[in-house]
C-alpha cells in the first residue's frame, strides 16, 4: 500500500514539474523518439562497418596486406562514410527553414574544421611515419560516423513535422 501511496506521489510530483515547464506529454514523446531514433542509428551503422570490417578481412586474409593497401581501404572507408554524410546534409537542407539553415551551415563549416583538425591531432603523433595516413583517413572516418548518428534522427524529425 505504501509503495502505491509513494509512486502516485512520484506521479505527481513528475506532473507537476512538467506544467511548471511547460513540458507536454507530446514533448515527452518527441524526446523518447529522437534518443531511440540515436540509438537505432547507432545500432546500424555499427553492424553496417562490422559486416564492411568481415568483408575486408575475408577478402585479404589470405594475402598480406602492405601499408599502402590497408591506406587505400581506410581512405575508401573514410569516403564511403562522406559520401553518407554529403547525402544527408542535402537532405537536411531541403527540409531546414531559411533561418534555421543559415544555422546549420554554420555549425556544419565549424564541424567540418573540427574533423580535420581532430584528424590531424589524432594522426600527429605517427608523424613521418607510413601509418599516418591510415590513422588520419580512420579518424576522419571515425568522426563522420559521429555526425552521421548525430543528423540522421533530426532528419527524420524534421520529416514528421
Amino acid at each position: 500500500m505504501f509503495e502505491q501511496i509513494d509512486k502516485q506521489q512520484k506521479l505527481l510530483d513528475l506532473k507537476k514539474s512538467l506544467e511548471a515547464s511547460g513540458t507536454t506529454l507530446d514533448d515527452l514523446k518527441v524526446l523518447e523518439d529522437t534518443i531511440l531514433g540515436k540509438a537505432s542509428s547507432a545500432k546500424t551503422l555499427a553492424a553496417a562497418y562490422e559486416e564492411q570490417a568481415f568483408q575486408i578481412y575475408a577478402s585479404d586474409q589470405s594475402e598480406h596486406m602492405t601499408q599502402a593497401d590497408m591506406n587505400r581501404h581506410a581512405a575508401a572507408s573514410f569516403h564511403r562514410a562522406e559520401e553518407r554524410l554529403v547525402a544527408l546534409v542535402e537532405d537536411l537542407r531541403e527540409e531546414l527553414s531559411a533561418g534555421r539553415r543559415d544555422a546549420f551551415e554554420k555549425s556544419h563549416q565549424a564541424w567540418l574544421q573540427y574533423r580535420e583538425a581532430g584528424a590531424e591531432f589524432q594522426s600527429s603523433q605517427y608523424h613521418g611515419g607510413s601509418i599516418q595516413t591510415l590513422i588520419h583517413a580512420s579518424a576522419q572516418e571515425s568522426i563522420t560516423i559521429s555526425r552521421i548518428v548525430e543528423l540522421e534522427p533530426l532528419l527524420r524529425e524534421l520529416r514528421t513535422i
